[in-house]
């Protein structure tokens, strides 16, 4: 009897083991994107890779990079960025970009 229990006992934390695994791969893939990922993110959304406009809260920005790292990444793809009160709109071109009212 004593080797079932261990064996079931082994089983089971193998088991136990391969769920735990399975739980952190899930969690990963379900993580937030952090730092350069989340800069990647928008810098390779569809409406980025064609020269559009791309729109975040301020909020989730500040929370995420910081408005320094977000305004170092804008300049230096040459885009330009419009602070719109809770918003930052992006335009993902390099063409002269004219406010006009």
């Amino acid at each position: 009897m004593a080797g079932d229990v261990t064996g079931g006992g082994a089983g089971a934390l193998k088991e136990a083991l391969t769920k735990a695994r399975y739980a952190e791969r899930m969690k990963n893939l379900t993580r937030k994107p952090v730092g350069q990922d989340w800069l990647d993110q928008i810098f390779y959304s569809q409406s980025a890779l064609r020269g559009g406009v791309v729109r975040r809260r301020k909020a989730d920005v500040l929370r995420e990079v910081g408005l320094d790292m977000l305004e170092l990444e804008v300049r230096r793809r040459g885009f330009h960025m419009v602070d719109c009160g809770t918003d930052l709109v992006i335009s993902c071109s390099g063409t002269p970009l004219r406010i006009i009212c």
